[in-house]
């Protein structure tokens, strides 16, 4: 069959046309935001996980979603639980802290995931344990923290 001969109704002609458009588009708007001048922008206009050492910028975790960053986190507990400023500085550097560990764990390749998964769970528990030792028991109230009653073995 000859395809040279066969005309294109006109439908099909504009179906044609808006495709092309909307790819144009796409690939446009692609572009200009490859060309963002701001190093701490992804392409797809994402805050960068290189943040260069701040501590300020938002992360990406691997399900996709910004992670907030430690000043974040520090104003949300600031706020919620009435923090002064000496406990501010101090769950700033705990979370620091964290932040340092987990990233040495994720980048230890001679640990299994199980391992490097116990030892993140370790040390976010321990992070966790620090805050709380810090905060009064009027702010740990607010918290919703539960005293975990410790897990006794069952009779045999």
């Amino acid at each position: 069959m000859d395809l040279s001969k066969r005309a294109l109704s006109p439908m099909s002609v504009s179906v044609v046309l808006v495709a092309v458009i909307v790819l144009a588009v796409a690939l446009g708007s692609d572009s200009a935001a490859a060309q963002s001048s701001d190093p701490g922008v992804s392409a797809a206009g994402n805050p960068s996980i290189n943040d260069g050492g701040r501590q300020n910028v938002r992360r990406i975790s691997r399900s996709g979603l910004a992670r907030a960053s430690v000043d974040d986190q520090v104003k949300g507990l600031a706020t919620r639980l009435a923090l002064t400023e000496a406990q501010q500085s101090e769950v700033k550097a705990t979370l620091v802290h964290r932040d340092a560990i987990a990233q040495r764990i994720r980048a230890d390749a001679s640990m299994s995931a199980l391992d490097r998964g116990h030892a993140l769970y370790t040390a976010n528990s321990d992070a966790v344990a620090r805050i709380k030792a810090l905060l009064s028991p009027e702010q740990l109230q607010k918290t919703g923290f539960q005293p975990q009653p410790a897990l006794v073995a069952p009779r045999a």
